[in-house]
């Protein structure tokens, strides 16, 4: 091609040379980019797995909890019965299910096809389906029955003779506990944490003429207590019965 004075005009060529670099530098950003897309997959993949861990953790603290389970391994000392050996029983449990025999096999000690476990946390006393916790700390009353609810249970609650005699036993009579007894302004009666009132004719306990309005047990006795006094505490809940 020539120019207005009759030259020719050469338009430059890239060398071989050249045209192998452009080629491998479009190669190395065409790779780049594939990995920087790839490195992005896997992130997402990461964080999905990490996500269905988790539901995989939750799934199972759950079962074990007794969502899954709950209608096989959570019974209540009201259903428990006694066989006639006097062993404390839950109709509760559902013989052959998978999960209360995996509960059983790994809980239960020793094991057999026919066991009957009454599980308590650690460090609870466990007696005839109920878990009893012994405070070594010494709390007001209102401290002590907010203790038991964190625990997610209540102030003990005496029913009996029995388990008077059972806590007299644990305690050796050596020192005032509190219990779940106060009384209320509304009924303005000695009344038990969950509702009903002191069986008078069981525990005779007058109303105090000097504010002492707050339960508490010494030397197989139920006596009333200033509130804002220090004392040790008990906590009850239901065993696991299966």
């Amino acid at each position: 091609m020539e120019d207005e004075d009759g030259y020719m005009a050469l338009s430059p060529q890239p060398s071989n040379k050249n045209s192998a670099r452009w080629a491998e530098a479009k190669r190395t950003q065409g790779n780049s980019k594939l990995i920087a897309r790839y490195k992005i997959s896997l992130g997402i993949l990461g964080a999905a797995c990490v996500v269905l861990g988790l539901a995989v953790i939750a799934l199972i603290v759950f079962a074990v909890e007794g969502g899954l389970c709950k209608g096989e391994t959570r019974g209540t000392a009201a259903s428990a019965t006694e066989d006639e050996a006097g062993t404390l029983k839950s109709p509760m449990r559902a013989h052959g299910s998978p999960c209360s025999e995996q509960m059983a096999i790994h809980l239960c000690e020793p094991f057999t096809e026919s066991a009957r476990c009454k599980l308590c946390p650690n460090n609870w006393v466990a007696r005839e389906g109920k878990c009893y916790w012994f405070s070594k700390e010494k709390w007001n009353w209102l401290q002590g029955y907010s203790d038991c609810s964190r625990k997610r249970s209540q102030m003990l609650v005496v029913r009996d003779w029995a388990e008077m005699e059972f806590i007299q036993a644990i305690t050796q009579e050596k020192y005032p506990v509190w219990i779940g007894l106060n009384i209320t302004h509304l009924r303005n009666t000695w009344t038990w944490v969950e509702g009903s009132a002191l069986n008078q004719t069981l525990f005779p306990l007058p109303l105090p003429e000097t504010g002492a309005g707050c339960g508490v047990v010494k030397s197989g006795q139920v006596r009333s207590e200033m509130c804002t006094a220090e004392f040790r505490w008990i906590c009850e809940k239901e065993a696991i019965l299966f």
